[in-house]
């Protein structure tokens, strides 16, 4: 083996030991990502009369730029996606929305993003269909997306993760990298893995639209790398993010595989 081959496998080992330490003892639930997508965020709690309880009006909480974890636990116990995502990717999966040309490409008008982006974060926006804004220009979702990922604190694949995802990178063997890329996957909280499921899933769809959207999984991995695999350190901007992408575009063609 390469003397490069030796050192991406040395990385991956020391990175992985520290992954495990780590990790959460809970396995992953078997819930396929329309599940997540569609599940019912409402326990009936059975009863005489079925009823629906008016549940106490909180102040509104931010939408953007809150931990995964606390957005998912305000949501219920149920909750696998946070409600924004889930909703984002539903609005996205139409077919006259995945396959408009240049999805997450084409950028919107950066005076309606920052306003829906605040009146989502101040509650005056709860439906993505009510939007005025983003009706009119689908597109515009699918840049609240991925802001909404990539202001997460600590990133959907986590930064604990970070070195494990790029120094498998190096692995030659495809079948072998596809591995061990699952291996890393399912040691992800599992608030991540729901998310990271459902995320992927879509990311497929879009790219098998490729002849419509002109969106390739390539495409798709130049935008979605640098905002999913971020470290927390010091890296070498332009060679990781070139790694960060090339890893994002075989998971979304290598979906089935993975999850």
């Amino acid at each position: 083996a390469s003397s490069s081959t030796r050192f991406c496998a040395r990385r991956h080992t020391r990175a992985m030991s520290k992954l495990r330490s780590s990790a959460r003892s809970t396995s992953k639930a078997a819930m396929s990502w329309e599940d997540f997508l569609t599940a019912d965020l409402e326990e009936d709690k059975g009863g005489k009369e079925k009823q629906s309880k008016t549940k106490e009006k909180a102040p509104p909480l931010p939408v953007f730029g809150v931990p995964l974890k606390q957005l998912l636990e305000r949501e219920g116990p149920s909750a696998q996606v946070p409600g924004f995502m889930a909703h984002a990717i539903q609005f996205l999966q139409r077919e006259e929305v995945i396959n408009k040309e240049g999805i997450f490409r084409v950028s919107p008008s950066l005076k309606d993003l920052k306003e829906v982006q605040r009146a989502l974060n101040e509650g005056r926006i709860v439906d993505l269909d009510a939007c005025e804004a983003c009706v009119a220009d689908p597109l515009l979702v699918a840049s609240l997306l991925t802001k909404f990922l990539a202001e997460l604190p600590d990133p959907l694949f986590t930064f604990n993760a970070y070195t494990c995802f790029v120094s498998v990178y190096g692995v030659e063997d495809d079948n072998l990298r596809l591995r061990k890329v699952r291996d890393i996957l399912e040691m992800l909280p599992r608030e991540n893995y729901s998310s990271v499921s459902a995320l992927f899933a879509f990311l497929n769809a879009v790219a098998a639209r490729v002849t419509k959207n002109k969106m390739s999984a390539t495409n798709l991995g130049t935008i979605f790398g640098p905002i999913l695999l971020r470290d927390e350190g010091q890296y070498d901007i332009v060679s990781e993010t070139c790694v960060c992408s090339g890893l994002i575009s075989q998971m979304i063609e290598h979906y089935d595989d993975l999850f």
